[in-house]
């Protein structure tokens, strides 16, 4: 039997598993905020990005190779991710402003280049904020599930007119969409992160072990 370290500490995978697919089964237990999600693995100390790809749930774990787990819970996973997105939008906001400043004082060749990082990190972050709210882990009401998707919806609008008018060049339509439309649109992004980690239904967990799971 392959062993097993969790957030390294030695654990032995409880009888009856064959594969890594139903080891990661067993690893991850819970419900919403509270489930446990396998982020990391290695096997025999190589690194696996792909341990959730088919390929590698058929992969056997009776051949004694060692097999490195981190884990964490869903709750704190979203709470990084949203601390992450939330720490991205001051720097967003002043580098449109900036580049705004540069699209109407003509200076073209650093707004490029300006924009071409605001446009960059504007898609990584709304792409974040998409991952966010998905698969069941960030607390959901049918309220932040609208507003959620009200904000996608303008934050995709704004990027799409962003981008047309740059090609069009356009360059009072761009400024106008970064200086206006992206500082009016900064509050309530952000207000929609706080809302996907509500503090008061997210009760402190330890970070525990999973069930299931006994120590060599």
């Amino acid at each position: 039997m392959s062993i097993c370290a969790v957030n390294g500490q030695d654990y032995e995978a409880f009888a009856g598993l064959t594969t890594w697919g139903q080891l990661l089964d067993a690893l991850e237990q819970g419900v919403g905020g509270e489930r446990v999600v396998v982020t990391a693995v290695r096997f025999g100390g190589v690194d696996q990005p792909s341990f959730r790809e088919t390929d590698e749930l058929s992969r056997g774990i009776e051949d004694g190779t060692h097999i490195d787990v981190d884990i964490s819970q869903a709750r704190v996973l979203v709470e990084e991710a949203v601390e992450t997105a939330l720490n991205g939008l001051g720097p967003l906001g002043h580098a449109a402003q900036r580049t705004a400043d540069a699209f109407r004082s003509h200076d073209l060749a650093d707004a490029h280049s300006r924009l071409a990082d605001v446009v960059i990190t504007l898609q990584t972050l709304t792409k974040l904020t998409a991952a966010i709210g998905q698969g069941g882990l960030a607390p959901r009401t049918a309220r932040t599930d609208d507003d959620r998707e009200a904000l996608l919806e303008r934050l995709g609008q704004n990027l799409e007119t962003l981008i047309t008018a740059a090609m069009n060049e356009d360059w009072t339509s761009v400024a106008d969409v970064l200086e206006y439309d992206m500082a009016d649109l900064l509050p309530s992004w952000q207000a929609v992160l706080r809302a996907l980690v509500n503090p008061e239904s997210w009760a402190d967990v330890e970070r525990g072990l999973p069930v299931g799971l006994r120590c060599v």
